[in-house]
């Protein structure tokens, strides 16, 4: 019968199929990445911190140096820090609009309230060398991985 298809070409359309569909899950649907961002804006989190000096969206946090210590020894450390718990519960490598992740928070966080030279400087830009969460860096990487794979398939049918 010329429409069945041989052992090979069934092995090959499987291959294929289980690549797509685990290259295509790591895409981050939207209403996780709302999940995620629901936690910066949660009433029953966010109860005590003043909200200027809360997480942002931006992945910043606006602490004025006269407010260090408040922050410090305050509501607010302890409130972001389980904003930030929420975050990665939802999506462990959430990435901020402007590409710091949760890890850099806490590396700034911990450098702000600490009594080294640091202290006050809630720059997390600053703090992005800290991380070693490079999220964003592998992704080309992994989408490169995928394509591969599925030429490596390809070229193994055509053999």
């Amino acid at each position: 019968m010329a429409s069945s298809l041989t052992m090979k070409s069934w092995f090959f359309a499987i291959a294929i199929m289980l690549v797509a569909t685990l290259c295509h899950s790591q895409q981050i649907p939207s209403q996780i990445v709302t999940r995620a961002l629901y936690c910066l804006n949660n009433r029953l989190i966010y109860k005590s911190c003043q909200e200027d000096y809360r997480l942002t969206v931006d992945g910043k946090i606006n602490v004025p140096p006269e407010a260090v210590d408040a922050y410090c020894t305050g509501p607010c450390i302890d409130e972001t820090r389980v904003v930030l718990n929420c975050v990665d519960g939802i999506l462990s490598n959430f990435i901020f609009d402007n590409g710091i992740t949760t890890k850099a928070v806490r590396s700034t966080i911990i450098a702000a309230c600490s009594d080294s030279s640091e202290r006050g400087n809630f720059n997390v830009a600053a703090h992005i060398l800290d991380d070693d969460n490079h999220a964003e860096l592998l992704r080309p990487l992994y989408t490169s991985l995928c394509a591969l794979a599925m030429f490596v398939l390809w070229c193994a049918f055509l053999l």
